[in-house]
């Protein structure tokens, strides 16, 4: 199988990296499991096309690695016979297990890494949106302000006011729209709203993005935005315009796997604001998520049509959907 799978690298089919993940685990099982190499290598190259998992009921019974003919092509065993293999396969694990490759209940293979990021990040968002209403929210105030900041017409629904309410209201908000359709405005608008909140209170917020381009674009967007905004000079003066890169807030070190910020020493923010979501791949954001405290808002800015990050896992899109 290795040989095969060798030459489907020098075909092109595979990436080196994909070869060598399935090396190794054919070095950890022997041949008593024929099919592994196979499907490692497969879920490897799925992860380099941008995807977190490997959907083996769409492969079962087939021919992998075929060449643009359908020549040279490795048959799969049927759906059953394929599954039932793997199942009891020592370097196969379920759900919530420790192993370099997981199974689930869909029959969906993942490399362990990729479930767990998964994981965190369902879990960390939905923590945050079933939250409560933050207990200090003045609403009478929120109504004033949201009539101030958004005059809209009559009869009209004002969806950039609908964002700005949920994103106070709540710890967690996805805002997803297009170019020119206000994201920038809106979060603008709703950084006001927060801080007519908390009055004198210190407010903690970051402003991120995945690139330094996209950081600075916020930054300038921020800066434009601020003067058309109807609040106190004072309340202006305290939105922050500067924003960093995912990177540098979580403070990724060369060499090191986890950054400097994570669960155990987490932002000192009460507010982050994330520009061009759809930017970001699931490792990175279960990164930022881990690092981000558990009362701290979150609002995530982006184009759910957008194409997705190079990494694998479109996160922004599956949410937003």
């Amino acid at each position: 199988m290795l040989d095969r799978l060798k030459q489907s690298v020098d075909q092109g089919a595979l990436r080196h990296v994909d070869y060598y993940f399935a090396e190794h685990l054919a070095a950890m099982v022997g041949e008593k499991e024929p099919m592994l190499p196979l499907v490692a290598a497969l879920v490897s190259r799925t992860i380099g096309d941008g995807n977190t998992c490997l959907d083996l009921k769409a492969i079962a019974g087939k021919a992998a690695l075929a060449g643009e003919d359908g020549a040279g092509g490795i048959d799969i065993p049927p759906h059953a016979q394929l599954i039932g293999a793997l199942r009891q396969c020592s370097e196969v694990g379920a759900p919530g297990e420790q192993a370099p490759l997981i199974l689930d209940e869909a029959d969906r293979l993942y490399l362990g890494r990729y479930w767990w990021y998964e994981q965190q990040v369902a879990r960390a968002l939905l923590a945050r949106a079933q939250g409560v209403e933050p207990a200090a929210l003045d609403q009478g105030r929120l109504r004033d302000s949201l009539q101030r900041i958004f005059p809209g017409t009559v009869g009209d629904t004002d969806w950039q006011r609908v964002a700005a309410a949920v994103a106070v209201l709540r710890r967690f908000a996805v805002i997803s729209g297009g170019p020119g359709t206000g994201k920038t405005h809106t979060v603008t608008s709703i950084l006001a709203l927060l801080l007519e909140q908390t009055g004198q209170q210190p407010l903690r917020i970051a402003l991120t993005a995945p690139t330094g381009k996209a950081a600075a674009r916020l930054t300038e967007s921020i800066r434009l935005a601020k003067p058309a905004i109807a609040c106190s000079d004072e309340e202006r003066q305290r939105i922050p315009e500067e924003a960093t890169t995912i990177h540098r807030l979580i403070g990724v070190r060369p060499g090191r796997i986890e950054p400097k910020y994570h669960a155990d020493n987490p932002l000192s923010v009460d507010l982050l604001v994330v520009d061009e979501a759809s930017m970001i791949d699931l490792p990175l954001m279960a990164r930022l998520l881990a690092a981000l405290p558990e009362h701290a808002r979150l609002i995530l800015l982006g184009d759910k049509d957008q194409l997705a990050s190079v990494e694998a896992g479109s996160v922004f899109a599956d949410i937003s959907g």
